[in-house]
């Protein structure tokens, strides 16, 4: 590499990846963009990766090393953080890959936005998921963009927090990242990007995807265990300590809060093994429900998904779940109970728990004929959360 300072720094945490690295570090130097930095960072792998590190190092010399002693993915990354040069700072793990003009697109975006991050989608199974529409959000209402933008539990709406798909000037990543604690395993992005926004003036949205996720059982995110709950209770007071010093509203620590919440059902689901199966569905308009009795018709993937969900929120009250096909279900945690039981009930509001509108259409209609006011019956489109 000439003097010339790079225009993109590309951080690598590597950790017992060796089947998977040199796929990572190709799709990396061969960018459409030349002028780059690539900084693998070896922490402290026991399998080859530490010398496929090298082995490129001698063939690349935009490429930098560092073998560290093992202190997990926040200190890899602050390892690389630490000598990065480049203008903007982007992240890949060393497990994935990235499409040949993922940092072109990402670069040029910043440069015609000037913007402090850009937000692309990621590609999961072939599939281009959390893609929002192109927009460029400028930070006059830092409440109001973090409810929307992060804090919101409709998937179809919220920033996916990974680092991994954004593109970052590098003082705003540098100075965000340092707040990340060094043992934080679960949820280190959300702080960094959580962070990020606060200090930011403008935000880029870019309605593609470029980042290639590959799905391992054995990595971090798969790992089940009483330390994840742990782990996310930590992130919850990283985060809320966040919203303390940037002297947040009463209504942002109430979404975070309910944002923890519905992400710790998940992890003790998992620890306790439940008979209602992971979240898939949610709900997508749930401040329609406040202060409401609510009965939720359907038990089947959707209606799981909306008692799982709604049944955590203090601001209302699940009285009943019902379904025709009752029977079929026979969970420990709640009953499902007979349509013909809304003769006796008293309640606000009926959310219908199906993914198909007609098949909503039908069901309402059918719970008109049987005298319940059409007023008080209600379906949405669900929302799918990526898992």
């Amino acid at each position: 590499m000439n003097n010339e300072l790079p225009l993109v720094s590309i951080i690598v945490p590597v950790y017992n990846v060796s089947q998977y690295l040199e796929k990572c570090i190709l799709s990396i130097i061969n960018q459409s963009i030349k002028n780059i930095e690539v900084i693998l960072v070896d922490d402290g792998s026991t399998d080859n990766s530490g010398i496929i590190c090298d082995k490129f190092l001698q063939i690349d010399s935009r490429i930098k090393v560092i073998h560290k002693q093992n202190g997990g993915l926040v200190t890899a990354r602050k390892a690389g953080l630490r000598i990065a040069s480049g203008k903007y700072i982007g992240f890949v793990d060393g497990d994935d890959y990235i499409a040949l003009d993922m940092f072109e697109k990402l670069c040029d975006n910043l440069e015609e936005t000037e913007a402090d991050f850009v937000y692309s989608g990621i590609i999961i199974n072939g599939n281009a998921c959390d893609c929002l529409a192109n927009d460029v959000i400028r930070i006059d209402d830092i409440d109001k963009n973090v409810n929307e933008y992060f804090l919101n539990i409709d998937s179809s709406k919220r920033m996916g927090a990974t680092l991994c798909t954004k593109l970052f000037c590098s003082n705003i990543i540098k100075d965000a990242y340092e707040i990340v604690p060094d043992g934080q395993a679960v949820g280190e992005d959300s702080i960094a990007t959580l962070e990020c926004m606060f200090r930011c003036r403008k935000i880029s949205l870019l309605n593609q995807a470029y980042y290639y996720y590959s799905i391992r059982e054995d990595s971090i995110t798969h790992m089940q265990n009483i330390n994840k709950i742990v782990q996310e209770t930590s992130l919850y007071t990283c985060m809320r300590s966040i919203l303390e010093h940037y002297s947040c509203s009463s209504n942002t620590f109430y979404l975070l809060e309910r944002w923890y919440l519905f992400r710790l059902w998940g992890k003790m689901n998992e620890r306790i093994n439940q008979d209602i199966p992971m979240v898939k569905y949610i709900y997508p308009k749930p401040n329609m429900l406040c202060g409401k009795k609510v009965v939720i018709y359907g038990a089947g993937t959707v209606g799981q998904g909306y008692y799982a969900q709604i049944s955590c929120f203090s601001n209302c009250k699940v009285v009943a779940w019902i379904d025709k096909n009752y029977d079929k279900y026979n969970f420990a945690s709640r009953k499902v109970e007979n349509v013909q039981r809304l003769s006796s009930l008293k309640f606000d509001l009926l959310v219908i728990a199906v993914k198909n509108k007609d098949a909503a259409n039908k069901i309402q209609q059918n719970l008109v004929n049987a005298g319940i006011s059409e007023d008080k019956i209600i379906w949405e489109t669900p929302t799918f959360i990526l898992k």
